[in-house]
């Protein structure tokens, strides 16, 4: 294969995972923002990596370990939307043993955490926390 060719089928190798890191929407990529609340002046003016709503809430993604007021997820309607990202985390405990204690509390226990559009505002479902998934084999 001549060094021309290899060159080509690296770049094209490397185009093929942009398209998959953008399907995806791992790291940086994310989906088009389609949300009349927020105009490109706010989401330029801020050194934040995400838009911002009309309540001056970041929502999106989570980027390089940075997560904007309202993280996305999929709701348990399947619809996708944003969560409160303190909501999400719980209340933070002030020691090890306050932890364990929250942790033994929550044992098989489901949290609900609305599900809001990027407004923050419009619920449009749920977030389970500590539900299974059970996969199953056709």
């Amino acid at each position: 294969m001549s060094r021309m060719m290899r060159v080509a089928a690296v770049a094209g190798a490397l185009v093929g995972v942009g398209a998959l890191v953008l399907m995806l929407g791992v790291g940086r990529a994310q989906p088009p923002v389609h949300s009349s609340d927020v105009s490109l002046e706010s989401a330029i003016a801020t050194s934040e990596p995400w838009p911002i709503n009309a309540r001056g809430q970041t929502y999106g993604i989570t980027v390089d370990g940075r997560e904007p007021d309202l993280v996305r997820v999929a709701a348990s309607n399947n619809r996708v939307g944003y969560s409160s990202r303190a909501e999400l985390n719980g209340p933070t405990p002030s020691s090890p043993e306050e932890a364990l204690r929250w942790q033994a509390a929550q044992a098989g226990k489901v949290r609900e955490v609305p599900v809001y559009q990027a407004d923050g505002v419009t619920q449009i479902g749920v977030f389970r926390i500590g539900e299974g998934v059970t996969i199953t084999q056709e």
